[in-house]
């Protein structure tokens, strides 16, 4: 499943899958069962996560803004900024170390936000499982038998 994800990703700019990713996020409803992976078939059990967060409009607004300006500065520095950089050139080295870290400066915390989010969804995951193989798999860890 991994795989198949990392091949979607590479096939999008990243305008795209900024937009799908902030449209899922602070999506009001939950996703439809179209959602489901088409490719397991119906005998198979499979478990689907999201993760959706409440925010105002201002808010979500002021997220789409500063992601959208981190992709349009990343096409700049791709299509543009690497065309007219000079790498013997001490100047045009400076500057781009500037851009880019005023750049990271701007970009980090949403980085981080993602990344607390990620871990957040990981650990509910991870506690779902514990909880169905304790349900689906007794192996007195709870008996409180000791082995």
């Amino acid at each position: 499943m991994v795989v198949v994800v990392v091949e979607w990703v590479d096939k999008r700019s990243m305008g795209l899958l900024v937009d799908e990713f902030l449209s899922t996020v602070y999506a009001n409803d939950l996703p439809s069962d179209d959602a489901s992976p088409s490719h397991h078939p119906p005998s198979e059990i499979w478990i689907s996560f999201s993760l959706r967060v409440e925010r105002d409009e201002h808010y979500i607004r002021a997220q789409r803004e500063a992601f959208s300006r981190g992709v349009q500065e990343r096409n700049e520095l791709i299509h543009q900024m690497l065309w007219a950089f000079d790498l013997n050139s001490d100047e045009s080295c400076r500057e781009l170390i500037s851009r880019l870290d005023e750049q990271s400066e701007r970009l980090r915390p949403h980085y981080e936000w993602v990344i607390q989010m990620l871990g957040r969804l990981r650990s509910l995951q991870q506690e779902i499982l514990a909880k169905m193989e304790d349900i689906l798999l007794p192996t007195g860890r709870d008996s409180g038998d000791a082995a």
